[in-house]
């Protein structure tokens, strides 16, 4: 039986902090973007010349609610990322290589594939064991 190395995962779910910072940074640049481009427009379409005093006064009060639900959803997800600090889903459970080649029921050859291609095909037989498995 050959030796499998156990770092290599079939599944990896970690998030690193660095990644969340530039998802986080990259996130407030659009976000600003779409409030800037949102204002300027809002500013030219607010035209009282045009639409008349009551339209305007109704558009504010519409634009002044949905300032005040976007506020509330941002607080509602900061309250949920502070209760939630970390991951709620629990890493799955390390299953040692015996196990999981049973699991599969392949041997240490097959499982090797499995393990080293990124593009496979999976031949199973009718009762959905697997067969062969061939690199792409």
């Amino acid at each position: 039986m050959k030796e499998v190395d156990m770092e290599n995962h079939i599944i990896c779910t970690e998030t690193r902090p660095l990644r969340y910072g530039l998802d986080l940074f990259l996130t407030c640049i659009v976000w600003l973007l779409f409030i800037s481009l949102l204002a300027l427009s809002l500013i030219k379409f607010f035209n009282p010349e045009i639409l008349g005093e009551e339209v305007i006064h109704r558009l504010k009060v519409y634009f002044y609610f949905s300032c005040l639900n976007a506020i509330g959803l941002i607080i509602w997800a900061t309250y949920n990322r502070l209760r939630f600090r970390y991951e709620r889903r629990k890493n799955a459970q390390r299953i040692q290589l015996p196990n999981l080649m049973v699991s599969l029921d392949v041997d240490a050859d097959t499982f090797m594939e499995l393990q080293k291609a990124q593009r496979i095909v999976v031949t199973h037989n009718d009762h959905g064991q697997i067969q062969k498995v061939t690199r792409l």
